[in-house]
């Protein structure tokens, strides 16, 4: 499977802009807020450019396509929020970086929430792969599992990139 490098990154260059309704504390929200507009329309661009990626290398028979891509958007607007959750995350680290370092308590509650929506993620996964492999198929259901961990994958980098090491 050759997902298209290009189009990966574009789609997921733009995935720190996945926040807007969900965060976790008032400043966060209202950070957020502030640029809620550019965040939707970048929104829309991922979602396209992340579906393209799917639809390119998903290989779904004609009669799969159909069941595949109900599927597929319920577990797109449910990763959304997961999503928005790490965004969040990401920005309270940042906040908790203005004092010049974390401090223990910090740490160990980001620590936690790290943990937190990588069982979230997880969870989630398994569900929509026991949903497709029912649906569609298994081999649909592991191609599936197969390609949203690249992007995945792919994303956590372009969004972790730029985080400083907690001093």
């Amino acid at each position: 499977m050759h997902l298209r490098p290009a189009v990966a990154t574009l789609t997921l260059s733009c995935l720190p802009l996945f926040a807007f309704a969900d965060a976790t504390n008032e400043q966060t929200r209202d950070e957020m807020n502030q640029h809620q507009e550019e965040i939707k329309n970048q929104l829309a661009d991922v979602e396209y450019n992340r579906r393209r990626v799917v639809e390119r290398n998903i290989q779904l028979a004609p009669a799969e396509a159909e069941a595949f891509w109900g599927v597929y958007s319920s577990y797109r607007a449910e990763a959304d929020k997961v999503d928005t959750d790490a965004l969040a995350l990401d920005l309270d680290f940042f906040r908790s970086l203005q004092t010049g370092a974390v401090s223990e308590d910090q740490a160990r509650e980001l620590q936690q929430r790290v943990f937190e929506l990588e069982d979230r993620r997880q969870q989630l996964k398994e569900s929509y792969v026991a949903r497709i492999a029912k649906e569609v198929s298994p081999v649909r259901a592991l191609r599936f599992l197969q390609i949203e961990n690249q992007l995945d994958a792919l994303a956590l980098i372009q969004t972790t990139r730029s985080l400083p090491l907690a001093e």
